[in-house]
């Protein structure tokens, strides 16, 4: 049980194809009540591993929250875990198991966003590394 000077600590998930920027307003606007740790979910290849990785870096107890995708895993980490868990919100999420198909999509996207987001960072590296050879603007 939490007392009233105690602050509560809350890990957000965000969904698939979401980074830690689609939490930040929210970590922002509640940082008065609640001390917030986004957690990136782009590190693993399974729910159960990112639960995990998810519960490794967590406190020991904590208030929960997870869209899409991130319900998954919040829903795993109940599973795995729930006397560490205070409260959980799930948004926009599914508590019923993927056919085949819908994994294989999922799967899918999955690999595709970490492929892109790669190739984005190799490239935003390249850009920021980039120094002009000529001095004169007309060059």
């Amino acid at each position: 049980m939490h007392t009233q000077t105690e602050r509560i600590q809350l890990v957000m998930l965000p969904g698939l194809v979401n980074d830690e920027r689609l939490w930040e307003r929210q970590a922002s606007d509640l940082s008065d009540i609640v001390d917030t740790q986004i957690a990136d979910i782009s590190t693993r290849d399974s729910i159960g591993e990112l639960a995990e990785e998810v519960l490794a870096h967590a406190p020991a107890r904590f208030a929960l929250v997870g869209l899409s995708m991130g319900g998954y895993v919040a829903m795993e980490i109940m599973r795995r875990a729930p006397e560490r868990v205070i409260g959980l919100a799930l948004c926009d999420t599914n508590a019923h198991a993927d056919t085949p198909e819908a994994t294989a999509r999922r799967r899918h996207r999955w690999h595709s966003r970490r492929r892109i987001l790669r190739r984005s960072s190799t490239r935003w590296r390249r850009a920021c590394s980039h120094r002009p050879t000529s001095a004169t603007p007309d060059s």
